[in-house]
């Protein structure tokens, strides 16, 4: 079984396309942790000489400590993002439903 290259992670629901799309028009995201800190989700698009790359960063106190691009991860910890997506995929599904 193969995973579309347009979702975050197999578990998820809303793939990356749609959720970079509603993080940019509206805002960003927080995100319930565990540990009681907050994660802020918001989408940012990066430049890599003349080409815009769109990426989804998850901030942590003020410092960006993961990105996630459509259809690969930037960071190590993968079960971090994994359980970061899917925390993401809950937000957006509980505020489109509101």
């Amino acid at each position: 079984m193969t995973a579309d290259k347009n979702r975050f992670l197999l578990p998820n629901e809303v793939n990356f396309k749609e959720a970079w799309m509603f993080l940019k028009k509206y805002g960003e995201v927080y995100l319930e942790t565990d540990t009681g800190k907050d994660i802020k989700a918001k989408a940012v698009t990066t430049e890599s000489g003349e080409q815009a790359e769109k990426a989804i960063s998850f901030i942590r106190d003020e410092v960006e400590y993961a990105r996630l691009y459509d259809g690969s991860l930037s960071q190590e910890n993968n079960n971090e993002l994994e359980l970061l997506s899917k925390k993401l995929d809950k937000s957006i599904h509980n505020i489109l439903i509101e």
